[in-house]
């Protein structure tokens, strides 16, 4: 998983771990999120700030079964992501991308706006990348989109949720006033976890049926305690 403390990251580690039964789960952070990542299943946790970082990768892939990865998941996006991460999958491996070709902003006009040249260009590339992939090409190459999920996946989700086989990384609940805030934290894509914007306020009068000190609770806190403030190279759905 590459940049697996983020949003996206923090729950497909644990997903390929505690519900998929992988043997081997990697990811890539800073180094200072090592133990978080630890801590929701990751057996390796490389930094991205190592100048080895892509030869620790290849060297923890021929570890795996089959001298490769099965998949690869980027959340970080970009061509030297791709170039380096195809080389990490064994014969028939799947690389699987949320940004694609360009990682967030790098392809922009000076107000910051994604060029529209620039999306097209991405778009064919995805394309052929993919169509390689469906003519035999050894590693398949996939852009996933929220349009691809679907309510069985959800529901498959919601039940490892309550069984508490995953769990949420909420890093800060923010309220309405802060909005702003948390989405210029979210746009610098080095958020740890997930961010909620709390959009009501709760009432003295509310009952709290939370019971303190239950192993849920220590479970979760535990887990937002390993996440830390150390910025990640993560820039996926965060919010």
């Amino acid at each position: 998983v590459l940049g697996a403390s983020g949003g996206v990251g923090s729950y497909a580690v644990q997903l390929a771990r505690h519900a998929l039964g992988s043997r081997l789960v990697v990811g890539t952070s800073s180094a200072p999120n090592a133990p978080f990542l630890h801590a929701l299943g990751a057996h390796t946790v490389v930094s991205y700030t190592d100048e080895a970082c892509w030869s620790l990768l290849s060297r923890a892939a021929q570890q795996a079964p089959g001298g490769g990865f099965a998949v690869v998941l980027d959340c970080v996006g970009g061509d030297d992501y791709w170039e380096h991460g195809q080389g990490l999958l064994r014969g028939g491996g799947v690389y699987v991308t949320l940004v694609g070709s360009k990682r967030y902003g790098a392809d922009t006009d000076n107000k910051g706006v994604i060029s529209v040249g620039g999306a097209v260009s991405d778009q064919v590339r995805t394309s052929v990348r993919a169509g390689l992939g469906l003519l035999g090409a050894q590693h398949k190459y996939t852009l996933f989109t929220p349009s691809m999920t679907n309510s069985a996946d959800l529901k498959v989700l919601a039940a490892l949720l309550q069984k508490r086989t995953i769990i949420p990384v909420v890093k800060q609940v923010v309220s309405m006033y802060e909005a702003a805030d948390a989405h210029r934290v979210l746009d610098a894509h080095h958020a740890v976890g997930k961010t909620v914007l709390q959009v009501g306020k709760k009432g003295e009068d509310d009952e709290d049926t939370s019971e303190e000190g239950s192993a849920e609770e220590e479970e979760e806190e535990e887990a937002a305690e390993a996440a830390g403030s150390e910025p990640d190279e993560d820039d996926d759905m965060a919010g």
